[in-house]
């Protein structure tokens, strides 16, 4: 590493052409990046639940859906009705609908002349108020209708818009929604109702402003904010200048590599600017903390570059090594998205390394040789004096309190949650949220799910024996899981206006009514219940369950039920969007731990080896254990949730906190295999590594808390755990590392004066 470093301070100019070379290449991808807040994408495409949901959604129209909720003083008002239904013409014909469903298009079963035939509820709007009012009364007593277009008090309806699956280069969705809005607040001030557009669509939409609102607003924040930390430390504009640099180069190119992957910042990758901009400035602190101590020993500048290369540059590797280490263990996945972000931190922080091995030295030639301000160095003494005192006089009670913190965590992890919520993802009182709780208040939950019953026989579900197996899956989704409606409510329809049908085709012979509805009822009103084949039978079900346990929790029941009263007769599966975010993220946190397990011991066994002492490396493992424990504790205690958004912290965490620890060790070994004692060696070593150890730690947890300031609440608290891991890591790299070494190496004999 030093003759690179003595490489790059004598050749400034080609190093520096040859770093922005590697930047601008990568960086170019940047034009092909896009935003992409979809959790499907974040899947393998050949992942058996997302199939089973598109094999839904080809065969029962399941498509993705916006909704429009609309109330009004007087909803069943003729001159109401009339408006609602130029409402919905009009958004049916926005380019990028493919279907719409409402009371005013979506035909049911109805008598007419003796006949039985299929018409929409409201095709026709009479004048008078009392024809309404029977209208309305008819449409509260269907239960193809009530508590799915109309709710159960007959004041709230919805009609409902299916968009095409939108593809990971497509961006339909967002143009559909930006024109539903436009017509809706024309509809509003022409008619005084109050419209309200919720949707999986429009949530991604609005997720995906945010994540660009962060992209664009948080990066420049993140880089003030960093600067200014490294300037309270160091009082050096080169100081600031040069991480600055080093760090948005890796950012850039980052951002760029995605663009040629072909990858989106999605949910999971929304956070990965700040992270390695933030990331990428810290290790320079290390060298020229290094470089500064050097001029000021009236070392030569060339001489001062290549010995802080010297002394930190095989930290530098390890350090870079195990941080990449800690995203690479996220390669262990089926997810895509995780593996995704793995990659692209990894690729990012590989390239902040030769960025920072090119730039550096070539920065420190070219610029003239400062030396450091003198402002900070009176509280570093006072830090080191009482941290030397700590170590020394208080190493009992500092135990107790690392003992009473440590329980405490542990008892906020009992609190932990597992839990994945889009809603989650924005502010309480945010417009999003808002507009699902109007949602879920009038028609009692805004979740969608499909429950699917497979007789794995052409025409089965018409058999009497399904019939009747249907009807008893049905009555126990009313009864405990929400709003069903299927098959059996067809029937049921079917059943009270054939008895008024006076036309011989208006009745089916007794017990072959379903076969008779597969036969001469269209396609139309049949497919969001029957497959083409009538093998398998749909009922939709709208219930409340915002968070993924709650429903897997539902999951799991509807299976049980099944299992237990249908045995091997029939296959039952529970599918929808919802169902697909809680398996992801039960996917994340099952990886997690494994993960977590996985990069503990390859930590432990890296230290060991640097070090060449295997209980050391064990040692060493202890501190930058903590602050996961803590960081999940915090969670546990604040009810923030283990969630797609969340799953980071603790790779993250555990790879940045071996850095210092690293720096610290190969210092303090290196004292002592030159024959120092105990106590000088970690005397000194503290005096060397007391300011970068800070400085890093303050900056990459000072970076962290600007995601904060992010409208979205899950990148706000991700912010914040960040933060929390840092700054316990750092507290227990000086106070808990001394501590254990001297406890490995025996109870020193020497006090402080």
């Amino acid at each position: 590493m030093e003759r690179l470093f003595r490489w790059s301070s004598r050749h400034p100019l080609i190093s520096l052409i040859g770093a922005g070379l590697i930047c601008l290449v990568l960086g170019s991808g940047i034009v092909k990046l896009r935003v992409d807040a979809s959790l499907e994408h974040l899947l393998s495409p050949h992942d058996a639940r997302l199939v089973e949901l598109e094999n839904v959604r080809a065969n029962f129209g399941n498509r993705p859906l916006v909704a429009v909720l609309a109330t009004a003083p007087d909803l069943f008002a003729a001159e109401t009705l009339r408006a609602l239904r130029a409402l919905d013409d009009e958004l049916v014909s926005v380019e990028g609908v493919v279907e719409g469903s409402s009371l005013f298009r979506t035909a049911v079963p109805v008598a007419r002349n003796g006949l039985v035939m299929s018409e929409a509820p409201l095709a026709k709007i009479p004048d008078d108020a009392g024809s309404l009012a029977a209208i309305r009364e008819a449409l509260l007593q269907n239960a193809l209708l009530r508590g799915h277009f109309l709710n159960e008090q007959g004041d709230a309806m919805v009609m409902l818009y299916f968009l095409p699956p939108e593809k990971a280069e497509e961006a339909v969705h967002a143009e559909v929604i930006a024109r539903c809005e436009e017509i809706l607040a024309e509809a509003e001030t022409d008619a005084g109702l109050e419209l309200t557009l919720v949707g999986v669509p429009k949530v991604k939409q609005q997720l995906q402003a945010h994540i660009l609102w962060d992209l664009v607003w948080l990066t420049p924040i993140a880089l003030l904010v960093v600067g200014l930390v490294i300037f309270l430390f160091f009082r050096s504009a080169l100081s600031v200048s040069v991480p600055l640099l080093t760090g948005a180069l890796s950012a850039a190119a980052t951002l760029g590599f995605m663009g040629h992957a072909g990858y989106q910042i999605s949910v999971f990758l929304s956070t990965i600017v700040v992270l390695v901009l933030v990331l990428g400035c810290a290790e320079d602190l290390h060298l020229l903390s290094e470089y500064f101590d050097e001029i000021d020993r009236g070392t030569d500048r060339l001489e001062a570059i290549a010995r802080s290369g010297r002394s930190n540059g095989t930290a530098l590797l390890l350090a870079s090594a195990t941080t990449i280490l800690g995203f690479a263990s996220l390669l262990y996945t089926e997810i895509v998205g995780m593996r995704q972000f793995a990659i692209s931190c990894s690729v990012g922080l590989a390239v902040n390394f030769v960025v920072t091995l090119l730039v550096l030295p070539a920065v420190l030639a070219l610029a003239p040789a400062t030396r450091r301000s003198r402002a900070a160095d009176g509280f570093f003494r006072r830090l080191h004096h009482a941290l030397r005192v700590l170590h020394h006089r208080h190493r009992a009670a500092m135990t107790g309190i690392s003992l009473v913190v440590l329980l405490g965590a542990i008892v906020g992890i009992s609190r932990l949650e597992t839990d994945t919520d889009y809603l989650r993802f924005f502010s309480e009182g945010s417009e999003t949220v808002k507009a699902y709780d109007r949602f879920s208040e009038a028609f009692g939950g805004a979740a969608h799910l499909t429950v699917t019953y497979e007789t794995g026989t052409r025409h089965g579900v018409a058999a009497p024996e399904h019939i009747e197996r249907l009807r008893r899956l049905h009555a126990f989704l009313k009864a405990e899981c929400g709003s069903p409606v299927g098959l059996p409510d067809l029937l049921d329809e079917y059943g009270k206006i054939s008895r008024n049908a006076k036309h011989p085709l208006g009745r089916a012979e007794p017990g072959a009514e379903a076969a008779f509805l597969l036969e001469n009822l269209p396609r139309t009103t049949l497919r969001p219940f029957v497959d083409y084949d009538g093998s398998r039978a749909a009922i939709r079900l709208r219930c409340h369950v915002p968070t993924s346990s709650q429903v897997l929790a539902l999951e799991r029941l509807i299976l049980d039920f099944a299992k237990q009263e249908f045995g091997e007769a029939a296959e039952v599966r529970v599918t929808g969007e919802p169902v697909l975010t809680a398996h992801l993220c039960e996917l994340v946190t099952d990886r997690l731990v494994s993960n977590l397990a996985i990069l503990s011991i390859v930590v432990a066994g890296l230290i060991a080896l640097i070090v060449r002492s295997l209980r050391q490396g064990i040692i060493a493992l202890v501190p930058n254990l903590f602050p996961i424990v803590l960081t999940f504790g915090v969670m546990g205690w604040l009810g923030i949730p283990l969630s797609t958004a969340t799953f980071p912290v603790a790779n993250i965490a555990l790879g940045i906190a071996v850095d210092d620890t690293i720096h610290f060790l190969l210092r303090y070994n290196s004292l002592r295999r030159s024959g120092m004692g105990i106590d000088r060696s970690l005397t000194k070593t503290l005096r060397a590594e007391l300011r970068p150890i800070v400085a890093t730690s303050i900056t990459i947890g000072s970076g962290y808390l600007v995601m904060m300031a992010s409208p979205l609440r899950a990148n706000a608290e991700a912010g914040l755990l960040f933060a929390v891991a840092i700054f316990s890591a750092l507290i227990a790299d000086l106070v808990m590392t001394p501590v254990l070494l001297r406890w490995l190496a025996g109870k020193s004999r020497i006090a402080p004066k």
